[in-house]
């Protein structure tokens, strides 16, 4: 719930109920500006486009464009005040949360950054007595720089493998 709090926030929003407020119906989709289906589908990609930059990493994966022009379709045929603004608000939110997908991070990222800080701390000390290492000169980099930067580096690489594989969504 708190995740889900902040990412409203970076967008502009005061927290879950106002993603259902005009703030964010407005912001994207303007009764008077939406014309047509080309419109419609511009800001709705710049809804997931946002959307999708507050998260880390890419949550949405849009929607077909049947599954848009469906959505526009009931969405167009809604017009008026009141019930209907709402109708339509709710319809642009089923298609979305239809589409949204969570990322797991698994345990692999947890592990890697718990084990290779001492990893490279032993690493860093054994390089002096195995002549592989030794020209490496590991000795002379301090610490302070040696560890979070490989550390980061392992991150990302781990990261890099489980984007590579596919397991990112399940």
């Amino acid at each position: 719930m708190g995740i889900s709090m902040s990412i409203f926030q970076s967008l502009g929003l005061t927290g879950i109920k106002s993603l259902t407020a005009d703030k964010v119906f407005d912001k994207y989709f303007p009764s008077t500006e939406i014309k047509n289906f080309e419109e419609f589908h511009i800001n709705f990609l710049k809804l997931c486009s946002d959307f999708n930059s507050v998260m880390l990493g890419k949550h949405y994966k849009p929607p077909s464009n049947e599954d848009i022009k469906a959505c526009y379709k009931k969405w167009s045929n809604l017009k008026g005040t009141g019930e209907k603004e709402v109708q339509r608000k709710n319809l642009v939110l089923d298609l979305l949360t239809k589409n949204v997908k969570e990322i797991k991070t698994g345990d692999t990222i947890i592990m890697t950054g718990l084990v290779v800080p001492p990893t490279l701390m032993v690493l860093k000390k054994s390089s002096q007595n195995v002549p592989q290492l030794k020209r490496f000169r590991l000795d002379l980099v301090p610490d302070v720089v040696f560890v979070p930067t490989f550390t980061i580096a392992a991150l990302f690489t781990v990261k890099a493998l489980q984007l590579k594989q596919g397991n990112k969504t399940k």
